[in-house]
């Protein structure tokens, strides 16, 4: 009977010790990462905490202030639509590519509305454009593009994935939104996987699903892309689309650059005046300075204002003046 007595004690402070060191990591992880922002994705700890306390959405459902249906006399309405780099994964609104166009243009009479939403992709913003956005009577159209929003789950494999720290996906997901200690110990072990060849990378499995113009992701793809074209079309609403590089660790060597080239040859066929942001970006010598977080790829701030000066002197002609702020 003592000797039961004496296990169970033992087995007791394990796990009282075992708690007190989770809570205690816990705390101090939510301590050190005080100031981080977002990670990639939109169900991690870090990003479910700014979402609750930076973020705020209109009637549309879309993040930004509130705006006017019937758009007002003498005003000129341009439409963004995009994915979370137009909605501003990790960024300030006022910091977001759109909102500093906004700043830049309200003076001339022109309003910019955001209609990005995080995991958008052809469907989704076409969808976007035909229910949402035309009724609004925009004067312009400008889509962001990036190249994740090739996939159509229709048409392509799922994307590779690796077996998450909780091999119970329920649990992984309980604790990744939930937990900060969890969610950076999950990072480590996702890199460590990476770094050891144990899983297929991004950049590969984009070159051969869509590496081919001819493979069935492509041609699903690109029914979509004309969609959106014949919309603005029919609408007589012109249309321009600027294009954001994946923020690999590098942009030297570029994996995904055919797709920037694909997406050029489409716009100049269709006469829609096309923005490439890549060889703006391979300008900053360390590319990890344009990420929203050091766990976060998106584009921070200082992205955002790079890619609103190049829209802004790409698209100034078109929307009538030089370039400059009034």
């Amino acid at each position: 009977m003592r000797r039961l007595t004496s296990a169970f004690v033992n087995l007791l402070v394990l796990v009282v010790s075992l708690a007190i060191s989770v809570i205690g990591g816990e705390a101090a992880t939510r301590w050190i990462y005080r100031d981080l922002t977002t990670t990639s994705d939109f169900h991690g700890f870090f990003t479910q905490r700014w979402l609750r306390s930076a973020v705020q959405h209109n009637h549309y459902g879309f993040r930004g202030p509130e705006f006017d249906e019937i758009k007002p006399a003498g005003v000129y309405r341009v439409a963004v639509l995009g994915d979370s780099f137009t909605y501003g994964n990790g960024v300030a609104e006022q910091d977001r590519f759109s909102d500093r166009l906004g700043a830049a243009l309200e003076p001339r009479h022109i309003q910019v509305l955001n209609f990005g939403f995080p995991g958008n992709n052809w469907p989704d913003n076409v969808m976007t454009l035909e229910r949402r956005v035309l009724r609004l009577k925009p004067d312009f159209v400008l889509l962001q593009w990036g190249t994740n929003d090739i996939e159509v789950e229709t048409a392509a494999a799922p994307r590779p994935e690796i077996t998450p720290l909780a091999v119970n996906r329920n649990l992984h997901e309980w604790l990744y939104a939930r937990s900060a200690l969890y969610s950076m110990l999950n990072s480590e072990w996702i890199q460590y996987r990476l770094r050891q060849h144990m899983g297929d990378s991004y950049e590969d499995y984009m070159r051969r699903l869509y590496g081919d113009p001819n493979s069935m992701g492509s041609r699903k793809a690109d029914e979509w892309i004309q969609r959106l074209f014949d919309d603005c079309r029919r609408a007589h609403v012109p249309l321009a689309i600027v294009m954001f590089p994946h923020f690999t660790e590098t942009l030297a060597d570029y994996p995904l650059e055919f797709l920037h080239v694909r997406m050029r040859q489409q716009c100049e066929q269709a006469g829609v005046p096309y923005i490439d942001l890549l060889d703006r970006y391979r300008q900053v010598q360390d590319t990890k300075t344009l990420w929203a977080s050091p766990l976060d790829q998106h584009p921070n701030a200082l992205a955002n204002r790079i890619a609103a000066d190049e829209i802004l002197a790409a698209l100034a002609p078109i929307w009538g003046f030089d370039g400059t702020a009034k």
